[in-house]
């Protein structure tokens, strides 16, 4: 009796601490949120993003004044400061202090304020287009790797099911009731499994590498942490609607925008520039000892240059940005009608594959499995149901993943909010 409670104990403390060990769930959202936390792309582009949010509020600075400090009548005898009574001597110094400003005419400085408002908004595009990517890309691994796992699970259960058929295949030839050939197919499949298997584990073992590394973490995830996120709901509505606010929403048509509207302001500027600025000086001059004030005003006479090179510069940035918005905007409606299309048939497609694919290749595989412990069953066709089995399998969970998959992209594409 002690020595069955001792074995109890031991049994309850060893389960204990083998799930104390075992690796905690790591769904997909948290995939999702971890990466956006610590991703460097992404931090990178927020890091734009505050440089381009102080450079839009700087912009509309006024230019730098400029002083200008000047004594004349110097010799190399002597200086003085005030004249000499003594009309043979040398006069005194001339000074001169002059501070001169530059004021912007014809709406420069409004000018230079859109072009920086503009910017920040393409640094916030582009975070946007790199949180997206990042979403896309954390999403795939996540659902490559969980595909690899459960096509492992379903080639090592095939394997072992098939093992114990070719051991009663075995048995049977043994005794002379079937042929050598026949063991020789089903070791010939073992063998075609064990390579699938091989292929299967290394997709497995590259894509939790590649997820790791997105994670930034120390070591990749196992595969016991993943796990199977629920269904996605596709959103209901137009189409025509739906790619209106996929348009709206888009970071690569946000970014678009944002350089056609920076080539505007550009263009703006450029002309604004035709206007000459003047500069008013002003300041204090001393000449034979009297004390005056200096004002006056400089004005540049556009005679020549009136900036007609760099309008045409701009003018041409201008029409090309406008034409790469049109060519995204075309661009981004079709993707998101496509992908679209291909979410909703994926849908339909993985709310029935289970019926019209898996079940009937399971009663083909029950039936050449149940003729085959008869002693009735032709090997190549238990051979054949046992792989058209495993291959409807994997297909099936292949769709539901590819719907998945095709969901949230087409969530992302819409702009709403995955990770929370």
């Amino acid at each position: 009796m002690v020595r069955l409670l001792v074995a109890v104990i031991v049994w309850m403390a060893a389960g204990a601490t083998a799930l104390a060990q075992a690796p905690a769930p790591f769904p997909l959202e948290r995939a999702l949120a971890t990466v956006i936390s610590r991703s460097p792309q992404r931090q990178a582009a927020a890091a734009v993003v505050d440089g381009a949010r102080t450079a839009a509020r700087l912009a509309g600075v006024w230019p730098n004044p400029a002083i200008e400090v000047r004594a004349e009548n110097w010799t190399l005898g002597s200086w003085r400061w005030t004249p000499s009574p003594d009309p043979t001597a040398s006069a005194g110094l001339d000074a001169f202090l002059v501070i001169s400003q530059a004021v912007e005419l014809g709406g420069k400085r409004a000018a230079r304020q859109a072009i920086g408002n503009a910017e920040l908004q393409s640094a916030e595009a582009a975070l946007g287009q790199v949180e997206r990517t990042l979403v896309l890309d954390t999403a795939h691994l996540y659902l490559d790797a969980l595909r690899s796992r459960e096509s492992l699970k379903a080639l090592e259960g095939n394997r072992e099911e098939l093992d114990a058929l070719q051991r009663a295949m075995g048995a049977r030839v043994r005794e002379g009731l079937a042929a050598a050939s026949d063991l020789a197919k089903f070791q010939a499949e073992t063998a075609r499994l064990e390579t699938q298997t091989l292929r299967t584990r290394i997709e497995l073992n590259r894509s939790l590498a590649l997820l790791g590394a997105l994670l930034q973490a120390p070591s990749p995830l196992s595969a016991g942490q993943l796990v199977e996120p629920p269904a996605v709901t596709l959103p209901a509505g137009d189409a025509a609607d739906l790619t209106a606010r996929a348009l709206e929403r888009s970071p690569e048509v946000k970014a678009a925008v944002a350089r056609e509207a920076r080539a505007t302001s550009a263009l703006t500027l450029e002309r604004a520039r035709r206007v000459q600025d003047p500069t008013v000086s002003g300041g204090y001059k001393r000449t034979a000892g009297f004390d005056t004030a200096v004002l006056g005003v400089t004005v540049p006479i556009p005679l020549f240059d009136r900036n007609q090179r760099g309008i045409a510069l701009a003018t041409g940035d201008f029409r090309a940005a406008t034409h790469e918005r049109l060519g995204i905007e075309a661009r981004v409606a079709a993707e998101v009608r496509a992908t679209l299309d291909a979410a909703r048939l994926l849908d339909e497609r993985a709310r029935r594959v289970d019926d019209e694919l898996l079940r009937p290749a399971e009663v083909v595989r029950t039936a050449a499995r149940s003729a085959f412990r008869e002693g009735a069953a032709d090997i190549l066709s238990l051979v054949d149901a046992e792989r058209v089995y495993l291959e409807a399998r994997r297909e099936a969970l292949l769709v539901k993943l590819d719907a998945l998959a095709t969901a949230l992209e087409v969530r992302l594409l819409l702009g709403e909010e995955i990770v929370r």
